[in-house]
């Protein structure tokens, strides 16, 4: 009797730790900072613009930078890009409704300014179309 409340207890004990381990995989982990993926681009609804998804989900993109005196290209203003072609400024976000994007990327100065040049030391975002 009592080894069989021993094996129960132990088995009890055994399918509660698989089941928590289970629930911890799938329940979903940090989301990266510097990206934005389809999922949390829809989740605000395909009529909010490019600038209110960021705003809501990664508001330090829209942020100022201030001058980094490291690089002498910073400028004020982070650059829009779609693909390869960029757009301009921030309020471009404004004119782009979230269900044309698959996702949206930030790269800050000093990478954006080696991969784009000099006027992109404040940063790129990098929107990927549908």
């Amino acid at each position: 009797m009592r080894r069989a409340l021993l094996g129960a207890l132990a088995a009890a004990a055994f399918a509660g730790a698989c089941v928590s381990g289970r629930a911890g995989r799938l329940s979903p982990g940090p989301r990266d900072p510097y990206r934005l993926q389809a999922d949390e681009i829809r989740s605000l609804g395909s009529n909010a613009s490019m600038y209110e998804v960021i705003e809501r989900l990664r508001h330090r993109w829209l942020e100022t930078r201030s001058m980094d005196p490291a690089i002498p290209e910073a400028t004020d203003q982070i650059v829009v890009y779609a693909g390869n072609s960029p757009l301009g400024g921030l309020n471009q976000l404004r004119y782009i409704q979230a269900r044309q994007v698959a996702s949206a990327r930030f790269i800050e100065g000093h990478e954006a300014a080696s991969l784009y040049g000099p006027g992109h030391g404040s940063g790129v975002i990098l929107l990927e179309m549908k």
